[in-house]
């Protein structure tokens, strides 16, 4: 192991915290100074997985994708995504952004996070893109679905970065949810931060294919390409209509 990496694994076991602890300095930004009603998106979730819905959890996440989007198109980067850094009202929003840096700059070396939503490359040392913020959301999907933290039961240690690096992921090939979903995790897992989708795709593809309940088992792309035709052929069907109906009273005109 080279020192550098070694330095790193140091540095995040020794100031990896608890989630949802709060930073002792206010750096949370876009919310009312008012205590959040539900608190953080783990404090929701260990009260109220079991009574909210697949589409209550979807509400979640198109706000907290939405969200990303915006932060990733001011050329923000979070570096320190993880569900204690959204808060939980009327809308999930997220917080935290006192270690956000910009997209552009790349001099700090630093690392900062909870291990288990550090993507592979930052545990490597690399630096921060909104890639890695991509794979954290990953993380976060994978919480939403199942509501547990990711390596809930592992302690985060030398051990389990060393596994992270090597490719583990928290399990999800046999979870009751759709398939686009969980191929929609797999791809913000990618240990190529290249092959991750943006903040964008993500939210589209949430916001136009799933119903209220995780029943249909088809690929995110799937689900994507047939939400797109599904709209095609609503807008050549009222086309169609109009022309028929333009048509019909002309010739009725006519005779």
């Amino acid at each position: 192991m080279d020192q550098h990496f070694k330095y790193k694994i140091d540095f995040l076991i020794s100031n990896d915290t608890p989630l949802g602890q709060q930073p002792t300095q206010p750096v949370v930004k876009n919310t009312r100074k008012s205590k959040p009603r539900s608190g953080d998106l783990t404090q929701h979730l260990a009260r109220t997985f079991y009574d909210i819905n697949w589409s209550k959890k979807l509400g979640h996440l198109l706000n907290i994708t939405y969200g990303l989007n915006m932060i990733h198109k001011k050329g923000i980067i979070h570096r320190d995504f993880h569900s204690g850094n959204i808060l939980i009202d009327e809308f999930s929003k997220i917080c935290d952004l006192g270690l956000n840096k910009s997209a552009t700059k790349a001099e700090d070396d630093e690392t900062y996070g909870i291990i288990p939503y550090l993507a592979p490359e930052i545990l490597h040392g690399q630096h921060y893109t909104r890639d890695s913020d991509i794979y954290s959301l990953g993380m976060i999907m994978w919480e939403v679905m199942t509501g547990r933290r990711p390596f809930w039961d592992r302690v985060h240690d030398v051990e389990l970065i060393i596994q992270i690096c090597d490719g583990l992921r928290p399990p999800i090939d046999n979870m009751n949810a759709p398939e686009g979903y969980v191929q929609l995790i797999k791809e913000c897992w990618n240990p190529n931060p290249n092959k991750r989708p943006t903040a964008r795709v993500i939210h589209a593809i949430i916001s136009n294919g799933y119903d209220d309940e995780p029943i249909e088992r088809t690929s995110s792309s799937a689900l994507f390409q047939a939400s797109m035709i599904f709209r095609f052929l609503s807008g050549l069907y009222k086309l169609l209509f109009v022309v028929f109906k333009t048509s019909f009273l002309k010739s009725m005109k006519g005779s």
